[in-house]
């Protein structure tokens, strides 16, 4: 039995959804009608899209995953095209050449389950992949606009971590996932101070636990929804 440094929510099947913003109608704010009936959402002011190059790592394992919010752990060493499954060569999507890099095997199958059939039990032999990637908004939009992040089908379980922050995580498969940004980080007390001791996701996770209750009463006492 091994123990992971973040949350085991995937072999949870009582935890399908951590953090999330409540299921509702997928639309795009526009900043005038004119842009909104064109229904481009890539030339909203308010929409900004995270596809492309992503930093990535591939683990045999969810027991290999490290602490990579320590500093002291080693970078991530390819990228992948972001979206994208990871099982293909991401030559033909990219052009690069991935050095021989192959991750998994395409896990697909109308007769035979190709997983070990034993739930509540996950697999300890169950692949997955670090993704990182830097993104920056001007603070005046910051300070002006709900931020949202949101994954429009990830598979099939994933968890997220805004600045170094764990803040989300999710296990139903090709279903959209909307996290609020500014809420994640306030909820679980993002360190601003320049000063301040950076803690790894490890020495943080028990806290951010123990804090969950306080931050829905403080979410209701001032009206955050």
């Amino acid at each position: 039995m091994f123990k992971t440094f973040f949350p085991d929510y995937y072999k949870k099947p009582d935890v399908l959804h951590y953090n999330c913003e409540e299921p509702r109608a997928y639309f795009i704010p526009y900043s005038c009608e004119h842009r909104a009936q064109k229904a481009i959402r890539g030339k909203s002011q308010n929409f900004k899209s995270l596809c492309g190059e992503w930093n990535f790592q591939y683990f045999e394992s969810v027991a290999d995953v490290y602490d990579f919010t320590d500093p002291d752990m080693p970078y991530f060493e390819n990228t992948l095209q972001v979206p994208m499954n990871w099982q293909p060569d991401g030559n033909a999507v990219t052009g690069k050449d991935d050095f021989g890099k192959d991750y998994d095997a395409p896990n697909y199958t109308n007769v035979n389950y190709p997983i070990p059939n034993d739930p509540p039990f996950v697999p300890d032999e169950n692949p997955c992949g670090l993704y990182h990637r830097d993104f920056y908004l001007e603070d005046d939009f910051v300070e002006n606009n709900d931020i949202f992040v949101n994954f429009e089908g990830v598979d099939s379980c994933f968890y997220v971590w805004i600045n170094g922050k764990f803040t989300t995580a999710k296990s139903t498969a090709a279903t959209t996932a909307k996290i609020n940004a500014f809420l994640a980080t306030l909820m679980f007390a993002f360190e601003r101070t320049k000063n301040a001791a950076p803690k790894t996701t490890a020495a943080i996770t028990e806290e951010l636990m123990e804090k969950e209750a306080s931050s829905a009463a403080f979410a209701k006492s001032t009206g955050l929804k």
